[in-house]
């Protein structure tokens, strides 16, 4: 894909088949606008198929690894949040990060670090589990079948993660926002990092362009990414992208890096934007550069891929083509005949003698050389070459009448042949210097010397015609090359770019939250206690008033698993559910336990009761959910708290909620052991019962 990736060695990159989300513009500007583009005529829309979902080809380097089936979403869905799979390592059993920002766990346990005094951490994958251990104690805070590391603000200012270790991974030193989520793989570590999108997007276009671009083809850039990431959103996986790594066929997301900020306006202008085709979500396919020129992705990456052309067009661009004219290689053919490069005659003899089984010495001239062009209309493959040419062959030879026994004078006669091969012969058939121009083959033993990729060929203005062999463009929708130079030269708006290279795409709005606008999480505060739903389709309110009626933001399901931050009087649970915080019913909620302590270190109170009062199942006033009255001056022990209530064990074994307002504490203690802070369940027949035979007066069942 970027050009500084083909420059690091990783050339095989370009053949990345860059599939994505894709949502694009109806301000299609036609080809004849560029100056000196030739008119690209639309093509017959019958020829495309309707589009369920497809395999991603498997590439060179990338034999062992699954097709995965994509099937994109509605247009019409929340894309506020992205989850990509980092690459810490194929055998990788752990991972070290160092957090610079606030983090917390659903257990309540809050982490946190700044880039001058970061908070280590490690994350071990065991068989079916995942344990973290605090590296400032060396202390396991907890193990689980997953892990949710939560980040409290989710803003760029307020911090970041960085990997600092994770075994063979490529990925280290990365920074990284938003929350992680780790699981155990067979014992190897898995991490998948849930971002916001204008973040997911910053950390592609960073490192696709440079923050020096001009803006419009950096607004291009940021809305194509973006689609190409909307495309892979599933819900029923465990993340929707990876950060390329490990696998050549996805973006390469890279994590924050603030030498980059300069990009990020124009990812934040793309909030709420994308492009579609027909309306649903298309593959998004860009390069670096493309050589001059677009295809279809059937022609680049097979037949198989015919059912997302819909949408891409063929054309020559002309202004990436001038743009990029120093790292493409050239052979020049004049009306006449001739050729500027001795390399590609011999390799004219040698197909010829192959071909004719003739003893071909010299050229005389190339009559016709041709690749197919990449046009509506047209054979459409640039990947077979037609070369004829009139070659020097022996003829009859001549004997001396005088001297019938000598040897018969050698004699060489003009022929002309024609032959097709692959155009990519061109660059892998090996070379001598067969017609004796002086041409050592003992390094580069091709005509093209170069490690690029596409070959094809125009007409020159005066009647010659030229093979072009260009850089690493696998020729697909857009040219960040020719994008800079529209944008820099021509004063191109993004849409005219956007609209050049992907003509059937629409710009379209979708639903997007901006970060900027996001609070800090609201689980900022400690987790309490934990619940389960026991409704189904309980309400989740945004909050609670008898002035006021607050919208309902979810649905929980039945048995879903809710953290509680808190109640209110009007017994109403405080929870955090599915990354966001609301309020549901006591009703629709069963408490189950509260968060265990590190290493079984208990922060214990004894108390006793100061007056009459009520033992509770819930940390709330009403009807039924009376366990037991106590007496005044019942003593017990309380173990944890919800606000003013505390969870208490009597002396003779009763567990429940007390109110604060009607016991009297001593000072807290510490124990350490075994305790189980499971929350004891009654049920509602044996309450009533209890309370139908203390038959006490009404004040005391109305108390706390």
């Amino acid at each position: 894909m970027s050009e500084n990736h083909s420059r690091s060695g990783k050339a095989k990159k370009l053949l990345v088949l860059l599939l994505a989300a894709a949502m694009a513009i109806s301000l299609c500007l036609p080809a004849a606008a560029l100056p000196g583009a030739k008119k690209a005529e639309p093509e017959d829309a019958s020829r495309y198929v309707e589009h369920k979902g497809f395999y991603r080809p498997v590439h060179y380097g990338m034999k062992e690894m699954d097709p995965k089936v994509i099937t994109p979403p509605s247009p019409d869905g929340d894309f506020t949040f992205m989850r990509v799979l980092i690459s810490t390592g194929k055998y990788a059993t752990h991972t070290d990060l160092d957090l610079c920002s606030d983090y917390y766990l659903t257990n309540g346990v809050h982490l946190s670090g700044t880039a001058a005094q970061p908070h280590p951490i490690r994350v071990v994958a065991n068989a079916s589990s995942v344990t973290l251990i605090d590296l400032a104690t060396d202390e396991e805070v907890v193990t689980a079948p997953s892990i949710e590391l939560k980040r409290v603000n989710v803003n760029y200012t307020a911090g970041w993660a960085k990997l600092t270790y994770s075994e063979n991974s490529m990925s280290l030193n990365k920074m990284y926002l938003g929350d992680f989520r780790f699981y155990s793989d067979s014992g190897v570590i898995r991490m998948v990092n849930r971002l916001h999108m204008v973040y997911y997007i910053y950390g592609v276009v960073g490192y696709e362009l440079s923050e020096t671009c001009p803006a419009e083809t950096l607004r291009v850039m940021a809305l194509a990414s973006k689609s190409h990431a909307l495309y892979f959103i599933d819900s029923h996986a465990d993340y929707d992208e990876e950060d390329g790594w490990e696998s050549l066929l996805y973006q390469g997301y890279r994590g924050f890096n603030m030498s980059k900020i300069a990009t990020l306006p124009f990812c934040c202008e793309a909030i709420g934007k994308a492009m579609t085709c027909n309306n649903s979500f298309k593959p998004i396919y860009w390069t670096n550069s493309n050589g001059g020129e677009t295809a279809l992705p059937s022609i680049v990456f097979g037949s198989g891929l015919s059912i997302v052309d819909e949408g891409y067009d063929g054309r020559f661009d002309e202004l990436e083509f001038e743009y990029e004219l120093n790292v493409s290689e050239f052979i020049n053919f004049t009306e006449d005949g001739g050729c500027d490069n001795s390399r590609f005659l011999d390799f004219v003899l040698l197909k010829i003698r192959q071909q004719e089984g003739v003893d071909t010495t010299e050229v005389v001239s190339i009559d016709e050389v041709y690749t197919y062009e990449p046009f509506p209309g047209t054979v459409r493959d640039m990947r077979k070459l037609h070369v004829t040419a009139t070659v020097k062959v022996p003829g009859e030879p001549i004997v001396d009448p005088e001297d019938p026994e000598a040897e018969p004078e050698e004699t060489f006669v003009d022929e002309t042949y024609s032959f097709e091969c692959a155009s990519f012969d061109l660059k892998n058939v090996n070379l001598t210097d067969i017609d004796g121009s002086g041409d050592s083959y003992s390094g580069y033993k091709h005509v093209f010397k170069r490690n690029m990729y596409l070959i094809w060929g125009r007409e020159t203005e005066d009647g010659g015609y030229k093979l072009i062999y260009s850089r690493h463009g696998h020729g697909i929708g857009l040219s960040a090359s020719g994008a800079i130079v529209m944008a820099k030269n021509y004063g191109w708006l993004y849409t005219d770019i956007i609209g050049f290279y992907f003509p059937g795409f629409d710009i379209v709005d979708v639903l997007e939250d901006d970060p900027n606008d996001t609070d800090p999480t609201v689980i900022m505060y400690e987790v309490l206690a934990y619940g389960v739903c026991r409704t189904e389709g309980a309400e989740l309110l945004g909050g609670v008033s008898d002035l006021y009626p607050y919208p309902c933001i979810g649905h929980v399901g039945l048995g879903e698993h809710v953290d509680i931050l808190g109640v209110t009087d009007s017994c109403w649970y405080w929870v955090f559910w599915n990354g966001c915080e609301g309020y549901l019913k006591f009703e629709d909620v069963q408490l189950t336990m509260f968060p265990s302590p590190h290493n079984g270190v208990f922060t214990l109170v004894d108390g006793e009761t100061k007056s009459n009062a009520n033992l509770r199942s819930e940390p709330g006033i009403r009807s039924g959910n009376v366990i037991v009255y106590l007496s005044k001056n019942t003593h017990f022990t309380a173990w944890a708290h919800i606000g003013k209530w505390y969870y208490i064990k009597t002396e003779n074994g009763y567990e429940g909620f007390i109110s604060s307002v009607v016991v009297n504490f001593s000072e807290p203690y510490e124990y350490t052991g075994q305790a189980s802070l499971m929350i004891k369940q009654y049920p509602l027949g044996w309450l009533l019962w209890k309370q139908a035979i203390y038959n006490k007066p009404p004040s005391y069942r109305t108390a706390p």
